[in-house]
Order: structure tokens, then sequence, then C-alpha cells
């Protein structure tokens, strides 16, 4: 779920304007909070499609908790997993209290604060044989853990510490699901790829099969939110990963950054997972969340194995796609170059301007960050779209701006295959990217869709 685009968006507006503290009264909450701002009008809500994503509308009309984009969007990203038991309303709305957006460590010291509270009590409960309870705190911990970790940047010793405190926290909550998993590292290069295979019941039965890949910030953990649960009550075996550049992988490989030729990477997982028992490999589907969006397209227009792919959303160049993050930003029309220019030279004018650039530096293998933004010229499809054989459904959320709509309609107008999309507007609540505001909304899209292309019956 790469987040690079809103992070330009907030802080390239951030040079011309202070920041807005959201606190009203004391920091224990005791006092009234304010309603923040607004950012958009309610006039903006029931526009049609076209003239919201043409008016550049980040978010529809409603009340923010923070002045700060990049903290809204990963807060109500934490939050969205409470459908699977990865939050709570009442502990996420503590934790933003504690928050003090002029203090950026605030973020990880208050998600961490509550992370271990919750492990505590986990431990606690699992020692009382409380197996629901326990695998709630669990889940719970882990998320928090790893909104904890987010903001921190790569060359800090803490960001690993947190990332190890989730992990630990979801293989314990593991073994407490309802559903039977596998682990398994898939060799690769000189190294492995980490792989969860999730199945609905331990009776070994075939199962139509989604695999599930994230993007520039992702985890294979967090990928059990991103659709696998929801999945996993219809019925799929669900299999998740981490490759190149993403969360857990680049910890343990920082050798080997974020690359375009995903395709090599997901052959071997795909030539393991077609020996399992679980999986019915003549219904295998590919879902690609953001990044994945374009790395996915890629796998599939060279691996025939996989027999349908979500994209969401569908990405052709994420070069342009970072530029036009900057130009949204800025409101000013200009040359890719000229938007490369203004990326890099005011790339540490702020302490958000630094957390992007160090993120794409990190995930990209690059010492400076033109020569991060360099690297991503070469992420691009170059109309490989058009030799994708198996069924497309794409999606789109309004919210995503102007640069990646015109991607998504580049993408479809080059298939040659049978697809489908759908677009969350402003009234679907679902208008962010990937949908992170409405998950549950997303989930019933995506998985109706393949139901009827896999002709899978729900189990739920």
């Amino acid at each position: 779920m790469s987040t690079i685009e809103a992070t330009l968006k907030y802080y390239f507006i951030l040079m011309a304007a202070p920041l807005v503290k959201k606190r009203m009264g004391t920091s224990t909450g005791s006092s009234p909070r304010s309603k923040g701002w607004r950012a958009s009008s309610p006039q903006d809500v029931g526009q049609p499609v076209e003239s919201q994503i043409a008016s550049g509308l980040e978010t529809p009309a409603r009340s923010h908790l923070f002045a700060d984009y990049m903290f809204e969007y990963q807060w109500v990203r934490t939050l969205s997993f409470m459908e699977w038991g990865g939050a709570t309303v009442g502990e996420c709305l503590l934790v933003a209290d504690k928050i003090d957006e002029n203090r950026r460590e605030s973020w990880e010291e208050a998600w961490s604060w509550m992370a271990a509270r919750l492990e505590r009590s986990a431990e606690e409960a699992l020692g009382r044989g409380h197996v629901h309870s326990a695998r709630s705190g669990f889940l719970r911990a882990y998320n928090y853990y790893r909104a904890a970790e987010f903001f921190v940047a790569p060359n800090d010793v803490l960001k690993h510490e947190r990332y190890l405190d989730s992990l630990r926290c979801f293989r314990n909550a593991l073994p407490l699901m309802q559903w039977s998993y596998q682990h398994h590292a898939i060799p690769f290069e000189n190294t492995t790829i980490p792989i969860h295979v999730y199945t609905p019941s331990s009776d070994k039965r075939r199962n139509a099969t989604i695999i599930l890949l994230g993007g520039g910030d992702a985890s294979g953990e967090e990928l059990y939110f991103w659709g696998a649960a929801a999945a996993l009550a219809r019925g799929y075996t669900v299999v998740t990963m981490e490759g190149p550049g993403q969360r857990g992988f680049l910890y343990a490989n920082p050798d080997k950054p974020f690359r375009i030729e995903y395709e090599e990477v997901m052959r071997p997982v795909i030539d393991f997972i077609v020996t399992l028992d679980e999986v019915d490999e003549s219904r295998i589907a590919l879902y690609g969340l953001s990044l994945g969006g374009l790395t996915g397209a890629r796998i599939v227009a060279c691996e025939p194995r996989l027999s349908a792919f979500i994209a969401n959303s569908p990405m052709t160049d994420f070069y342009k796609f970072m530029m036009g993050g900057v130009k949204r930003a800025t409101g000013v029309s200009f040359s890719d170059l000229q938007a490369e220019h203004i990326f890099v030279k005011f790339s540490d004018a702020s302490a958000g301007a630094r957390f992007a650039s160090e993120q794409l530096k990190w995930i990209m293998g690059a010492d400076t960050i033109a020569d991060a933004v360099e690297k991503t010229k070469s992420m691009r499809l170059n109309g490989l779209e058009r030799e994708i054989k198996c069924p497309v459904f794409c999606l789109f959320s309004v919210g995503e701006g102007r640069e990646h709509y015109r991607q998504f309609r580049e993408f479809t107008s080059n298939l040659r295959t049978d697809w489908d999309s759908h677009i969350f507007d402003l009234d679907s609540g679902a208008d962010l990217h990937c949908q992170v505001n409405n998950l549950s909304r997303a989930y019933e899209v995506a998985w109706d869709w393949l139901d009827d292309v896999f002709n899978q019956t729900n189990r739920d």
C-alpha cells in the first residue's frame, strides 16, 4: 500500500503553511476535541465520478482527527482492520489523543504504549486458557506495533525493533486462529521468500486460491487484514507473501530492493503452491494492492498459471504516478522533469518530506533521493498489459487523483482480455487509496467478482 503520493500531497503544502495542531484542551483528552478541518465541502458528495476525480479531492466532507493528512490516513488504516479483530474504536481514539503532531515521535510512543498493554493482556489471557481473548489481543497488538513502526526512519534501530515486536505478536496469534495455516520459505536467488498459506479448514480440500501481493510499504502479515480474512470466510485458500523491497523481506535482505521484474519473484511461489493439496491449480487468482497493481500486471502477463487478476488500482508507470503527486500537491501544471526537480530539491524541507524521501530511498535501495527517483523510471509496463490473457477486475477510488485515474484508463484501454471495473466514489465511503476507509465494501466488491469468475460457493 504505497503512500508516497499521499505523503507528497501533504508535505509540499506544508512548505507553504505551518502545521495546524489538532488538539484542543489538555493531552489527557478530558477537554472537548476539535472537529478538525474539512478537505471538501458537502456539495462534493453526489457529483459525477469524473467531476470528483477532476476536482482533485483527497477526502470527502468529513471531520478529521489530524491536520496531518498522513497521520490521518495511517490512523484510518490501523482502525480499518477492526472487522477482522485488528483494532477497536476506543483504543484507536485513545491513541489519537496521545499523539502530538508537532512531535512526530509521539506517534510511535502512543501506538507502542497501547500495543505493549495488549500484548501483556493477551499473554495473561492465554495463560488462563482464554484463547479467543488471547487471539484478539495479539492481533491488535500486532497492528498497533505495525502502526508504531511506520513513521520511524529506516536508519533508526527502533524501526526494526517495532517490526520484530509486531511479528512476534502476529506469530503468537497464528496458532489461535480458526483457520489452518502454514509458513514456508521459498528458495529464491541466494535467500528465501516468506509466505503464509491460510486455508478455511484442515480437511485438505482443493480450494480456489488467492495470492495477495502488496505494494511499497507492505508486509506479509498485514495482508491478513488486507483481504485474507475476508476471503477465508468465503472458502478460499489464501497465500500472502513478501518480495524484494517489501517490509520483512527488506529487513532480512537489505541488498534486494524493489524491482519491476516481479514475475521472477512470483514464479517459484507458484511452483510451490500448485503442489499443495489445499490449492486448486486451475483456479488461482492474483490480487495486487497499490504498487502491486503494477507489479501484479506484469506477473499475470508473464504467468499462464494465473486464472484471474484483480488490480487495486491499475498502474502503468510508477515514476509518472509519483510526479503526478508532486503536481497535485503544488497545484501547478508542469513537466515531469520539473516535478522531479522540485521533489529532489525539497526532499529535506520538512520532517514529513524527509520521511517520504527516506522511505523511497529505502525500498529502492538508493543512497540519494535523486538516485531513488531515477530508479523508479524503469518501473513501468510499456504496454505489457496487452499480453494478459486471464479475466481482469480493476478497482479505483476517486481519492487516488488525476494521474492515477489516467493510468487506470490507459491500463483498461490496453487490455485485450475480458475485464470489468468498479469505481468507489465519495458516496461509497471507500474513496481513499485502496479503499482503506471502507475495506468491508472493497472486499464485498472484489470477492463477489471473483466468486462469479470461479463459480465459488460462499462457505461463511
